[in-house]
């Protein structure tokens, strides 16, 4: 099965082509304020960023309802359709959609070592998914 990692710039382009009805937010902005608030994984890097990671579509739009975040049908649709989700905490068109858990978790690794932040004990459970010993004595 292709990976295939979706950009907030399609994210939006999809928001626009589909929604015809008025909502008070984007589906971008509501996955960055709601998983800002409940992520299921989040870590800051030396220089301030902060990512957050969100997966399972019902866990993630169950959280989106509870934040107060209207979305349209449509988006949540399409945000079911998602195995889940990293965003970047306040900047624009920071939103990757992931449709399994491996390259959800290989991107969750690629960002740790990208900006030099040790994966913790909590991410290596919740993806079960533990580092291998290299001793060998």
């Amino acid at each position: 099965m292709p990976i295939r990692i979706v950009s907030a710039e399609e994210i939006a382009a999809e928001n626009a082509a589909i929604d015809a009805e008025p909502m008070p937010h984007s589906a971008s902005w509501a996955l960055e304020h709601t998983l800002g608030m409940w992520p299921d994984l989040s870590f800051t890097t030396p220089d301030g960023r902060r990512f957050c990671l969100g997966a399972g579509s019902d866990s993630v739009l169950l959280r989106i309802e509870a934040a107060g975040c209207g979305l349209t049908d449509k988006q949540s649709e399409w945000l079911a359709d998602r195995h889940g989700f990293i965003v970047e905490i306040d900047t624009e068109e920071s939103t990757v959609a992931f449709d399994d858990e491996d390259s959800l978790r290989a991107a969750w690794w690629q960002l740790h070592e990208l900006f030099g932040v040790a994966l913790t004990e909590a991410d290596y459970e919740y993806f079960d998914c533990w580092p291998v010993d290299d001793d060998s004595d």
